[in-house]
């Protein structure tokens, strides 16, 4: 046996062990974030304020969500997501303009560190009232 051969059979027995150990996912899919979630933006809210919370389905509970992103419709910086959670805020508070913006339509993406979900709409609206209210898809 020479040399090579050994560290061959080294490496050969360190990457079957790599390979058995690690976990198998027999399905190749991505998360799916709930669609059409919509959000009313309470008049007055200050910068850091929540807007809501954006949900999605894992492809696998073995793969967590994370790296949440807003893809379209924050070209002003008037929004911001918590990449870990997928909680928007008010990042800007001077740039709502109630009277120039009513309806802010954004898209997102989360990943579960394999695979990245396709865009959904996200659409953030102005409210006329002085209450927080989270409207869901199905109100």
């Amino acid at each position: 046996m020479t040399i090579l051969d050994h560290y061959k059979k080294i490496l050969g027995c360190y990457l079957m062990i790599l390979v058995a150990s690690m976990p198998c996912w027999s399905q190749d899919c991505a998360p799916v974030i709930a669609e059409n979630q919509t959000f009313t933006i309470a008049e007055g809210l200050e910068s850091g304020g929540v807007v809501g919370q954006l949900t999605a389905t894992p492809c696998s509970v073995d793969r967590p969500l994370g790296g949440w992103t807003l893809t379209v419709g924050n070209e002003l910086g008037v929004f911001e997501i918590n990449g870990a959670t997928g909680q928007i805020t008010v990042l800007d508070t001077e740039l709502l303009d109630a009277e120039q913006f009513q309806l802010f339509r954004l898209k997102a993406t989360v990943s579960d560190g394999l695979m990245t979900s396709q865009e959904v709409d996200v659409n953030p609206s102005r409210s006329e009232e002085h209450t927080s209210e989270l409207q869901s898809p199905d109100h």
